[in-house]
């Protein structure tokens, strides 16, 4: 079970990283699709998977998050990332949704180096 359900997460969390990337690409361009139904849908099916296969992870490993501090980390680098990539959809100043963009990878880059050392690198 945990090597399906390490695969189908990790496969879920570039899956909304990939989404991310395209919806800030077409935001940048002024797109409107970057706000369409089928973006919106994409993005919060792919989150919710990132969710549930967390929680797949977590109750077969025993780790679960304020227990084990590198997961603790992971979680405030996951809500990071989601707030950052949240704020650079929305901003309407082009410098300013790539800054927030650029925090937004910033912070996905430390959750899956977080994940990937099962060490916390503040915690």
């Amino acid at each position: 079970m945990y090597p399906i359900a390490l695969k189908l997460h990790l496969a879920f969390v570039i899956l909304s990283l990939v989404i991310f990337v395209i919806r800030l690409v077409l935001s940048l361009t002024g797109s409107k699709a970057a706000e369409s139904r089928l973006a919106l849908m994409a993005t919060l099916g792919s989150m919710l998977m990132v969710v549930l296969t967390a929680g797949t992870l977590a109750v077969t490993t025993g780790q679960f998050p304020f227990a084990d501090g590198w997961l603790t980390e992971k979680l405030f680098a996951l809500i990071g990332y989601i707030a950052l990539a949240i704020a650079a959809l929305k901003t309407q100043a082009k410098a300013m949704q790539l800054v927030l963009a650029v925090g937004a990878i910033g912070a996905f880059g430390m959750a899956m180096a977080v994940a990937h050392r099962h060490a916390g690198l503040f915690l």
